[in-house]
């Protein structure tokens, strides 16, 4: 790998979450791994024993692919510095890098399961919540 000097005068993120790395110089492998559940209620219900990653979605195999085709690749860098001024980030969430350098490698995975629990019938809901205000 060619090496190329980055230079950042400033870098403001404002939030960095859930598995993510801040990079700072160079490094041959990166690997990132997050998972987590989504879960989206229409009323407030709280289980004692939730938040089970037993889900197929978080030990199914994720297989690699496979690359049968030679790539060439040729660079000209006439600059031997990459500069930038500013970097503003809002936020680095699940499993992602922000890297001032360079890397050989990344793997990032990040396996997600969303539970959505709707009310079927609207008028029950609203005697639910009517008879909770009452309690």
């Amino acid at each position: 790998m060619e090496k190329r000097l980055s230079i950042v005068d400033s870098v403001n993120i404002s939030s960095i979450k859930d598995g993510s790395v801040v990079e700072i110089g160079d490094s041959f492998t990166i690997r990132l791994y997050s998972k987590a559940l989504a879960v989206q209620r229409e009323q407030e219900l709280f289980l004692e024993n939730e938040g089970s990653f037993h889900y197929p979605i978080f030990y199914r195999h994720i297989p690699s692919p496979i690359i049968t085709e030679r790539v060439f690749m040729a660079r000209n860098n006439e600059c031997p510095k990459i500069e930038v001024n500013k970097v503003s980030i809002f936020g680095v969430s699940t499993s992602t890098v922000f890297q001032i350098g360079s890397t050989n490698t990344i793997q990032s995975e990040a396996r997600v399961k969303h539970i959505r629990h709707l009310i079927k019938d609207r008028d029950t809901s609203q005697e639910v919540e009517a008879n909770n205000n009452h309690s």
